[in-house]
C-alpha cells in the first residue's frame, strides 16, 4: 500500500467521523450536507487510489500477456498518430469490457478481501451520506 493510499483512507476515516458528528450533533442541514460531500468525494479517492494501485500491480504481473491478447488492437501503436492510439485504445478497452461483462455473466464471484484499505473504510460510502449529501 503506497502512502498516498494510507493518507486518503485516514482523510476518509476523518471525514465520515466529521458526517457523522454533524449528523448526530444540531447543526443546520448544510453542514451536514458539506460533511457528507467532503466524506463522499474522500471515499472517491481512497477507491481510485486503490483500483489504481491494485491494476498497477496486475499490469505488472500480466501486462505483457494482455498486450498480447489485444495485439490485433495495439500492434504498432507507438508510431501511431495521438488521434488512431486514442481510437485502438477504446477498442482494446471495448474488448476489456465484453471480457469482463461475460465473465459476472458467467456467476463469477468479486473478492473484495484483498483490499485491507478498502474493507478498513468501506467497499462504498455510507448509503446515508448520500442521502445527506443530496438533502435540500
Amino acid at each position: 500500500m503506497t502512502n498516498s493510499l494510507t493518507q486518503a483512507a485516514e482523510a476518509c476515516l476523518h471525514h465520515r467521523a466529521e458526517w457523522l458528528s454533524r449528523r448526530e450533533t444540531p447543526c443546520t442541514p448544510e453542514e451536514t450536507r458539506q460533511a457528507a460531500r467532503q466524506y463522499i468525494r474522500a471515499h472517491e479517492t481512497v477507491q481510485a487510489l486503490s483500483i489504481s494501485h491494485r491494476l498497477d500491480g496486475f499490469m505488472h504481473q500480466h501486462g505483457a500477456e494482455l498486450a498480447a491478447i489485444l495485439a490485433p488492437e495495439l500492434i504498432h501503436i507507438r508510431s501511431l498518430p495521438a488521434h488512431l492510439q486514442h481510437r485502438a485504445l477504446d477498442r482494446a478497452t471495448h474488448h476489456l469490457r465484453d471480457a469482463l461483462a461475460s465473465w459476472l455473466a458467467a456467476g463469477n464471484g468479486i473478492n473484495h478481501e484483498g483490499c485491507a484499505v478498502l474493507n478498513a473504510v468501506g467497499i462504498r460510502p455510507d448509503k446515508a451520506s448520500r442521502i445527506d449529501s443530496q438533502q435540500q
